[in-house]
């Protein structure tokens, strides 16, 4: 995956505006191929179905790059990542209702492998949507990376009016973005409450709640999670913590 910091240290110091506009063109860069991992903005959200108490079989139109069915019995990836199911479970957890499983699924490269769990839910009456979680393990950041990371966040900070925003944690940063999904097919009305967390560790949580199940046929007017909500799923400790 591309990062800020990658851009920075190739590029090296440039003024402000430079950097506004690189910080901007690498943001965008990041989330469409976030989008394409996550398998979401066109059609289902699902890409492989959870058959509960069975394990796990192929399904939906997606197949995640890189991308491999866990091992129902699997509570670790040996990556510092929970299995799919240990993941999904926390998701239930964690959601105002449990809602009911789409996907979990895990793949990625041996340098930056990743666990992706979505469920859809309705937890108001309003409509059915989806929350996506993905959790992605790769090397600490260095400490040029962690100043590139600071520089680009105050940036993003920084942009009155921004649909983005940027919050230093205490431990890493957290990109957040109210946007509508990609794609010819998805309806004007879809929304998506989208929020990556990346940690000094090399650890990254993005969750995105949206108000659909098919981006081209919205079923309610708004995320079935507020910003606040996704912001708190994604900042919770619980992701990473070894399973028991």
């Amino acid at each position: 995956m591309e990062t800020y910091e990658d851009l920075g240290a190739v590029l090296g110091p440039v003024d402000l505006d430079s950097e506004a506009l690189i910080a901007r063109a690498v943001r965008d860069g990041r989330r469409h191929e976030r989008r394409r991992r996550l398998g979401v903005g066109v059609g289902a959200v699902a890409v492989v179905a959870v058959s509960v108490g069975a394990g796990l079989h192929g399904g939906g139109s997606h197949q995640p790059d890189g991308g491999a069915v866990a091992d129902p019995g699997a509570t670790d990836q040996g990556t510092g990542l929970p299995s799919p199911e240990v993941a999904d479970a926390r998701l239930s957890a964690l959601l105002p209702v449990p809602g009911d499983p789409l996907s979990a699924t895990s793949g990625g490269s041996a340098a930056e492998p990743f666990v992706r769990v979505q469920r859809s839910l309705d937890p108001d009456g309003s409509g059915t949507g989806t929350v996506l979680v993905e959790l992605v393990t790769g090397k600490p950041l260095s400490p040029a990376d962690i100043l590139h990371s600071s520089q680009k966040c105050s940036l993003v900070a920084g942009r009155a009016g921004s649909a983005e925003s940027c919050t230093r944690l205490a431990d890493g940063w957290m990109f957040t973005v109210t946007t509508r999904p990609d794609g010819t097919q998805a309806s004007a009305r879809a929304v998506e409450h989208i929020a990556n967390v990346t940690f000094e560790d090399g650890t990254i949580v993005d969750v995105l709640a949206a108000n659909y199940v098919h981006a081209s046929d919205p079923t309610r007017d708004t995320p079935v999670l507020t910003m606040a909500e996704v912001q708190k799923l994604a900042t919770d400790p619980v992701w990473f913590q070894s399973a028991p």
